[in-house]
């Protein structure tokens, strides 16, 4: 392995040229080989130019089912004119002949390739570092927003480590038979991550890796309520690691509500103190469930997708991740000079980009239209979603909350209920349920007490 270096400013960057030949004499020798390679490498991922052209002329001739032959290979590089380019040059067969002629054995295609990965990833690296130094020059900009970008730009260049690419079925489908043979032996009431509530877990058969779940509603409709209430069953009961991101509530409004749901204690009482002891037992049984449980908060405000993006990703390194939530959508700041419309269009994606990448649920609350305050039936619909089309779109599950007693105090023939309406369900059935309202905790509870088994 070779990589050249002087200590001036024309340092060269990290390089292997001779493994950029073996590999590419490797495929030639033998073509099959380019399926072990092409999921974790790319022509970009080559130092020299000519050998970058000449993997993706073998990438596309291999799609194209045509022999990865000299002369072949040349042919389709004199087609697109990249037969005298750059830092190599290519003018016939021979500097190809030659890659074949000086390769003994395709055997080490695999160990070849992973150099050349290498050296590519460390090339991303130096100039996310150097990104990176031009970024902290700059004293015009906030450090907390330096920080979050240099650490995406980190995640950026060495991300491609962990993309695994297209995988024949046969991979998947293994690990399916197991879930399902699991699931056949130890048979449960839903497939994915359950909130605690029993009819929306039903309907929802759990939330699902990888989803953007929105929960959506005007102010005081209990967005954040619902999103605490399946924190609290989630993390504190069943011990799933969480992340909540608190962007309007400090995390000791958060906490109060918690242990108000879980005591049944007034939060107006508990901010008196004056519990009486058996409330005081409560209180102190809920506290330290509360912070035993696996649930990580912050109420720093403002933050950018790349923050949360960086929060999670660390949380994930070092302890894992069940879920997150995110509260709430239109008040992420997105980077750069965009209209609100822009702003929340880009918010949305990021989170529905999260969800993949850390292939968990991510539950992201949303405002509502106020145009909806002036129709009879105030009942949320989806053209209701806040400053863009892009919320829906994005979105795999699409909750929206309603409380005709809000609307209605002391008329209303459903005090105490609040309808949730499962108003889109990319994957399964949408329907309303109901949940019961505390307000003296801020709650959401189940109608019936049992809780859904598992």
């Amino acid at each position: 392995m070779i990589i050249e270096k002087k200590q001036n400013s024309h340092q060269l960057l990290p390089q292997d040229r001779e493994a950029e030949a073996a590999l590419l004499g490797s495929l030639i020798i033998d073509p099959g080989a380019i399926f072990e390679v092409s999921a974790g490498l790319s022509a970009g991922s080559f130092y020299l130019e000519s050998n970058g052209f000449i993997y993706q002329t073998m990438l596309d001739l291999s799609a194209r089912r045509e022999p990865l032959d000299p002369i072949g290979i040349m042919a389709e590089l004199r087609k697109y004119g990249h037969t005298s380019i750059g830092n190599g040059v290519l003018h016939d067969e021979s500097y190809l002949i030659n890659l074949m002629n000086n390769t003994t054995t395709s055997l080490h295609a695999t160990h070849y390739a992973r150099i050349v990965s290498d050296m590519s990833v460390r090339r991303k690296i130096i100039a996310a570092g150097q990104r990176a130094a031009t970024l902290a020059w700059d004293e015009t900009e906030p450090l907390d927003e330096i920080s979050d970008m240099v650490q995406g730009l980190m995640f950026e260049a060495t991300g491609d480590r962990q993309r695994s690419g297209l995988a024949h079925i046969s991979t998947d489908m293994a690990v399916y038979l197991d879930e399902v043979m699991d699931r056949i032996e130890h048979p449960v009431k839903v497939s994915g991550l359950a909130t605690g509530y029993a009819d929306l877990d039903k309907l929802l058969n759990g939330l699902k890796p990888q989803q953007l779940v929105i929960v959506a509603g005007r102010p005081s409709m209990g967005k954040t309520a619902l999103q605490i209430g399946m924190a609290d069953m989630m993390s504190v009961d069943r011990g799933k690691r969480g992340a909540f991101f608190s962007l309007e509530m400090s995390n000791t409004e958060l906490i109060d509500r918690l242990i108000a749901r879980r005591t049944g204690v007034s939060i107006q009482v508990i901010h008196r103190g004056n519990l009486t002891g058996k409330e005081q037992e409560s209180f102190y049984k809920a506290y330290g469930q509360v912070s035993q449980a696996p649930l990580f908060i912050t109420d720093q405000p403002g933050m950018t997708p790349a923050a949360i993006r960086s929060e999670c990703l660390r949380q994930a390194a070092e302890t894992g991740l069940d879920y997150v939530m995110v509260d709430y959508l239109q008040l992420i700041r997105a980077m750069g000079k965009l209209t609100r419309y822009e702003q929340v269009s880009v918010a949305a994606r990021e989170m529905k980009n999260l969800a993949k990448e850390l292939n968990v649920p991510v539950i992201l609350a949303s405002q509502l239209n106020r145009s909806l305050e002036s129709r009879a039936d105030k009942r949320p619909q989806l053209s209701d979603l806040r400053d863009s089309g892009e919320i829906e779109e994005a979105a795999n599950v699409v909750a929206m909350l309603y409380r005709d007693e809000y609307y209605n105090p002391g008329t209303s023939e459903r005090p105490n209920i609040a309808e949730v309406n499962i108003a889109k369900h990319r994957n399964g059935p949408c329907g309303y349920i109901d949940l019961y309202w505390q307000a003296e905790t801020a709650s959401y509870r189940n109608l019936q007490i049992q809780e859904i088994a598992l």
